[in-house]
């Protein structure tokens, strides 16, 4: 799983992707060393627009640039939930989603009252997860769960035949 991530100039994440906007705008107020005060505006060519757009890296090309927090980098945290979701359906990892995350989509916490009314298998898995993983998987930094179901019902049938 990976996604794009696309923010404005004045975003400060290292390695963020930006896009200024489309050349005719005139350029973008930019804030080079992000102390609140407007240097100047983006170039408005289309050289600078390709260049940003042959700039981006999705979350996973971004690697060691992109860390959450203490348990590691987004690819690090997604592939938590991958080696999690391997050999499931696509119904069983939405019954997961519905029955192991709380509001925001993230793994339910050991010290909120859903977790205590888990058994203790469910919560020795939640512990493994949540010590790789706690990030939301639908949020509006991406919709994971949804990507999954569509991805699954937009599937091609290819009937390759090897011979």
């Amino acid at each position: 799983i990976d996604e794009l991530e696309v923010a404005t100039p004045n975003y400060d994440g290292k390695a963020m992707p930006h896009l200024s906007g489309f050349p005719p705008q005139g350029g973008y107020n930019f804030d080079e060393d992000h102390d609140q005060e407007i240097e100047g505006k983006t170039p408005a060519t289309d050289e600078y627009f390709l260049s940003e757009i042959d700039g981006w890296k999705t979350k996973r090309e971004r690697g060691e640039n992109y860390v959450m927090s203490a348990l590691g980098t987004w690819a690090d945290q997604m592939d938590t939930y991958e080696e999690l979701f391997v050999g499931m359906t696509v119904d069983e990892v939405e019954e997961w989603f519905a029955n192991y995350t709380d509001q925001n989509g993230r793994p339910i916490k050991a010290d909120s009252e859903a977790y205590s009314e888990l058994n203790d298998d469910e919560q020795e898995m939640l512990a493994d997860v949540t010590s790789g993983a706690t990030m939301s998987l639908s949020d509006a930094h991406g919709y994971f769960i949804e990507a999954i179901r569509a991805s699954y019902e937009n599937r091609i049938d290819l009937n390759l035949n090897i011979k």
